[in-house]
């Protein structure tokens, strides 16, 4: 092929193209003829070829004149050729270069042929030039940085999001508890604690000055006794005059409130003894009901909240408040004044009153859910069964005090009872509260001498909430009148004055005394007994195989507690929780050293707590366990 300078067209040399049929000759230049099958067959039939020619056997050679095919060619490139025309006669070559020049030129201009030889860009597509593209104007090298950054600060954030979730993930998962559940509750006789003013008579500001050291034993909360005015107090504190002020001896309502203030913001709750019975008179006397209502006795449950301020519906509160009882507007009073709960003194004797069950709901309303209300175990007791829902609904824990008297039997007893009652038979019930010692009761050192400690021990690690009666941690015993000065006292015996070692701070000496109000001096066992409880106090609340009051699972609680041996005066108390460690009291209460063999119960354990230091975090096989008078050892069993 050669290219004619002067016009510019495709000159092809004049060449004839010869066919012939299948009876010998061959066809020139066939693989040439037959590049082109996709428009007309190869080599093109002869009516293709020449349109005038007759049969396919007629040996007739068309010549293409090169002159006429450049024409042809000329005319395709000025649009002057319909394609009709141009694929009906013309070789494969010829349709190959029309139809290709024809898409170039269409291409080019944007312009397509009709049938009448006009042009129109109706049916032919947008011309798709480089530079007629949208995304080809983007600003592509800032688009890869915003990517590459893009990218890196979504990898770095899920890096920081996943190392900030791991951080913040609780180390435990243990079951939550109210700040009354399973906490330490320490209960003090205001006028034999501490006395901050030298007049020898123990106050509400030298409780404030003890605070570290009733912090220190792991106390969530403090209950005081009788902060009420009472003619001869300290010796006569039960003939209440008033419940609505504080007993001059013991301070003002202003140091009152700074005892509350400053007791929460060390984390400890404030709780005070509410005497229902006896609220006048003698102490040996009874008393006038309290709880019976007048005739315009209006229902608790629509009033403005105790903490709420005055609205247009004062009056009205007023005159609801004047149809109270004194129990009433006393719980009232004080919870204005910022008291955490209320132990209910004496209620066990209303257990029949016709309005019992109208008070337990007014007082639970008014604390609400934070505030609590405390009763003796006798208030179950004595009250009907069909009663027994109001208070399971209502009240918040259940004093019971243990018995030591019986040996390690009666106590089992006891505790299985416990277990087997109303308290565990339904996971809302109210918690246990146990107590070794109280106001009224004799001094635990008293009765049980050198196995002080180890009873502490054992009321730590049963279920529910331990309440442990002041100066009981250091054994402190009651007050020895030798003499009989005060014999009309004999009763008070065990409020003795607490006594604090010499390294204490404090702003008078006469600490280390009794306190006038009272004969005789104290008697104290061992100071190193603290370490023990707070160890055990730490130990409680940081595992809810101890503190947690049973196991809840399918609306059904089981008590996580069991006495497994109580033998020879020897107690065995197992508790344990799911998929937690597992703790065992050995204590004996025999007044002889025993040796136990405990095998057929346990293998081994680690000692976490101990009334004998000397065995402290040592490893001990059950099989021989040689335990002292009154010695207790807390472990924790190998897994």
């Amino acid at each position: 092929m050669n290219l004619d300078a002067q016009n510019g067209l495709l000159n092809l040399p004049s060449t004839s193209l010869s066919v012939t049929d299948a009876s010998g000759a061959y066809l020139k230049d066939a693989d040439v003829a037959s590049t082109c099958p996709l428009l007309t067959p190869s080599p093109p039939t002869n009516a293709l070829v020449n349109p005038s020619a007759g049969d396919l056997d007629t040996p007739t050679s068309p010549i293409i004149d090169g002159a006429e095919l450049t024409q042809k060619l000329k005319k395709v490139e000025q649009g002057d050729l319909s394609s009709s025309n141009s694929s009906v006669a013309e070789p494969a070559s010829v349709q190959l270069l029309h139809n290709y020049l024809t898409l170039t030129k269409t291409a080019g201009d944007g312009i397509a042929l009709q049938e009448n030889g006009t042009r129109s860009a109706k049916d032919v597509p947008y011309e798709r030039k480089v530079e007629n593209m949208f995304f080809f104007k983007w600003n592509w090298p800032l688009i890869r940085k915003f990517c590459v950054f893009g990218t890196l600060l979504s990898v770095l954030s899920a890096v920081v999001l996943v190392i900030s979730m791991v951080v913040t993930l609780p180390k435990t998962c243990n079951p939550p508890v109210k700040w009354y559940q399973g906490g330490l509750l320490y209960e003090i006789f205001p006028a034999s604690f501490q006395d901050s003013n030298g007049d020898e008579i123990g106050d509400l500001r030298g409780i404030v000055q003890r605070v570290e050291y009733i912090k220190s034993l792991g106390v969530r909360g403090i209950r005081l006794n009788s902060i009420f005015p009472a003619p001869h107090y300290p010796e006569n504190f039960h003939n209440i005059s008033t419940l609505f002020d504080i007993e001059h001896n013991l301070g003002t309502m202003a140091d009152f409130e700074n005892l509350i203030k400053f007791y929460h913001s060390n984390e400890i709750k404030v709780i005070i003894d509410l005497p229902v019975w006896p609220l006048h008179g003698d102490y040996q006397q009874s008393v006038p009901e309290v709880l019976i209502k007048n005739e315009t006795f209006h229902k608790i449950e629509n009033s403005v909240s105790y903490n709420q301020t005055a609205t247009d519906e004062e009056q009205e509160d007023s005159e609801l408040v004047e149809s109270e009882t004194t129990i009433t507007k006393a719980i009232r009073f004080w919870l204005n004044h910022g008291v955490d709960g209320f132990y209910l003194k004496g209620i066990e004797k209303f257990v029949h009153d016709p309005y019992f069950a109208q008070s337990i709901r007014e007082w639970k309303l008014l604390c609400g859910s934070e505030r609590i209300l405390i009763v003796n175990y006798d208030t179950f007791k004595l009250t009907p069964k069909y009663m027994h829902s109001i208070l399971l609904n209502r009240i918040d824990l259940v004093d019971i005090k243990l018995n030591f008297d019986n040996g390690a039997d009666g106590l089992r007893n006891q505790i299985e009872q416990t277990q087997e009652g109303i308290l565990w038979s339904k996971p809302s019930a109210p918690w246990v509260q146990w107590s070794t010692g109280n106001v009224d009761s004799h001094r635990l050192s008293s009765m049980l001498q050198n196995t002080t400690l180890g009873a502490i021990l054992i009321q730590f690690i049963l279920p529910g909430t331990p309440s442990l009666f002041y100066g009981d941690e250091i054994a402190l015993g009651e007050v020895i009148d030798s003499n009989g000065e005060r014999a009309d006292l004999k009763h008070l015996h065990q409020l003795t004055t607490m006594l604090w070692q010499k390294n204490d701070k404090s702003n008078h000496d006469s600490r280390h005394n009794s306190l006038p109000w009272l004969p005789g001096k104290p008697e104290y066992k061992n100071f190193n007994y603290i370490n023990a409880i707070t160890k055990m106090t730490k130990l409680r609340m940081e595992n809810p195989t101890i503190y947690v009051n049973g196991i809840w699972k399918d609306s059904i609680i089981t008590c996580n507690a069991a006495v497994r041996y109580s033998g020879n005066n020897i107690l065995v108390i197992e508790r344990w929780y799911p998929r937690r460690n597992t703790f065992v009291i050995v204590s004996n209460l025999s007044n002889m050293t025993q040796t136990v063999d405990l095998s057929s119960l346990y293998y081994s354990g680690t000692v976490i707590v101990a009334t004998n230091t000397e065995i402290q975090d040592q490893r001990i096989n059950f099989n021989f366990i040689r335990l002292r008078s009154g010695d207790s050892i807390v472990l924790k069993l190998d897994k």
